[in-house]
This record gives structure tokens, C-alpha cells and sequence, in this order.
């Protein structure tokens, strides 16, 4: 009896550690795929307006341009969401890792709209931001359903950690220091 109970917990066993595998390959490689496009319309944005950035009148206009479109596009949309890495952070210790996906294009956006135009920012945040709400919808397909999106998220952040800088094994211990430590 014994030993027929054992075999049934290690299969039991051995298919949710596939079920976690598989999981994380499909969140991974999706999520380092839209850090990717984020990447390309970054680069986009900033190729398209850093010469008019070379004239002075660029450099005193453009930086005030890429500030109102940014806060354009953050105003039309707070109500509905909210931003940055402590929206990370509730999501994942207060609310199961459960984020909207509007907050994925609005990143997008207004980092765009600020780097492009001459703004400072690092690509960090948003790029966690957009994989954490992205991983978190993820989460919530039929397939990955009885998985904790908690950990699906952070899954997602260090994948886009790891396609943000070329750096797999910086992204695992990034996740693990930012979500698991106090």
C-alpha cells in the first residue's frame, strides 16, 4: 500500500515539476520577446527624433514635447492604472501577482515619448513594468491555471531582466533578491 502511494505522489509530483518547466520556458521566451519589441521601439523612437536633438533649438524644445506626451498618455490612463515598481511590488505581495494588461502599451508609450524626446530614464522599469503585467496575464491562461501567478510574474521580470541585458543568470538573482527578500 505503501509503495503504490509513493508512486502515485512522485508521478503527482514529477508532472506539476513539468507543468512549472513548461511554464517557464513558454514565460520566458514570450516575455524576452516583447522586452525585444519594447527594445526595437525604443531604439525606433530614438533614432527617428535624436537629430533634430543636435540644433540647439532641439535640445531646448524637444525635451518639454516628450514631457507633455508622456504625461498625456500617463494622465488619460491613471485612472485606470498605476505606475512603476511599486506597482510591481502590490501585485505580487498583496495581490497574487495579478496586474491589468493596459499598463503594457502606456509604458511603452510614455517611456518612448520620454527617451526619444531627451528625457533620462533607464530602461529597467518600464521594461519590468510591461513584463510583469504581461507574465501576469499569462497567468491567467487556461494552460497555466493551478499555477501561482505570484511566481509566474517573477518569472517574467527575470526574463525580461535577462533579454534587457544579455544576463540570464543576473535576471534569476535579480528576481529572486527584489521578490523574496525582506
Amino acid at each position: 500500500m505503501y509503495r503504490k502511494e509513493y508512486w502515485k505522489n512522485l508521478k503527482e509530483q514529477l508532472i506539476e515539476c513539468l507543468r512549472w518547466i513548461v511554464a517557464g520556458i513558454f514565460v520566458g521566451a514570450t516575455t524576452g520577446g516583447l522586452i525585444y519589441i519594447f527594445q526595437l521601439f525604443l531604439f525606433l523612437g530614438i533614432d527617428t527624433i535624436s537629430p533634430t536633438l543636435s540644433h540647439l533649438w532641439g535640445v531646448i524644445l524637444l525635451p518639454p514635447v516628450g514631457l507633455f506626451l508622456s504625461g498625456l498618455v500617463i494622465s488619460k490612463t491613471s485612472s485606470r492604472i498605476r505606475h512603476g515598481l511599486v506597482r510591481v511590488f502590490v501585485a505580487v505581495h498583496r495581490e497574487k501577482g495579478i496586474m491589468g494588461i493596459l499598463s503594457i502599451p502606456v509604458e511603452i508609450l510614455a517611456y518612448t515619448a520620454t527617451v526619444a524626446f531627451g528625457g533620462s530614464g533607464g530602461r529597467e522599469g518600464p521594461a519590468i513594468m510591461v513584463s510583469a503585467a504581461w507574465a501576469s496575464n499569462l497567468g491567467r491562461l487556461p494552460v497555466l491555471r493551478g499555477l501561482s501567478s505570484r511566481y509566474i510574474v517573477i518569472a517574467g521580470v527575470a526574463a525580461s531582466f535577462s533579454a534587457l541585458f544579455n544576463a540570464p543568470i543576473a535576471g534569476a538573482v535579480f528576481a529572486a533578491e527584489l521578490f523574496f527578500l525582506n
